[in-house]
Parts: C-alpha cells; structure tokens; sequence
C-alpha cells in the first residue's frame, strides 16, 4: 500500500470513529506528533511570497464551493 492510499485510509476511519477509538490513536502516536515545527526559511520566503500575491490581488483563488467541486471532479 502506498503512501497516498494509507492517509486516505487513516482518513477515512479517522473521520468516522468514536471518541474511544481516537483517543487511543492519538495515545499511540501523540510522541511522535510535533507540535513545535518551525519553517525554514525557503518555506518563509514561499509563505510570503503567496501572502503578498493575495493581498495585492495577484493571485488566483477559489471559494470554497469552487474548491469543493475541483476535489469531487478530480477525486482527490
């Protein structure tokens, strides 16, 4: 099973069980969750860059309507 296949997966099931079942999920992984993640700097530059497109209007967006049906089409 590849990557992509295993988080739609986990996503799946995450999505529909109950609080009992998440709970001991997140038991399992919550050491290896990092909360604490800091961006290097050509992620910076890349978060800046596509803030400074939006807010001077140069950038293209979706609503989310929009947004929701490019997923349905494309199935992602």
């Amino acid at each position: 099973m590849q990557a992509v296949q295993i988080k739609e997966a986990l996503h799946e099931y995450i999505d529909t069980a109950d609080e009992k079942k998440l709970e001991a999920i997140y038991l399992v992984l919550k050491d290896s969750i990092n909360t604490n993640y800091e961006y290097n700097t050509e992620e910076l530059a890349e978060i800046y860059t596509r803030r400074n497109e939006y807010k001077s209007g140069n950038a293209q967006t979706l609503t989310t309507e929009e947004f929701m049906n490019f997923v349905r089409q494309n199935k992602l």
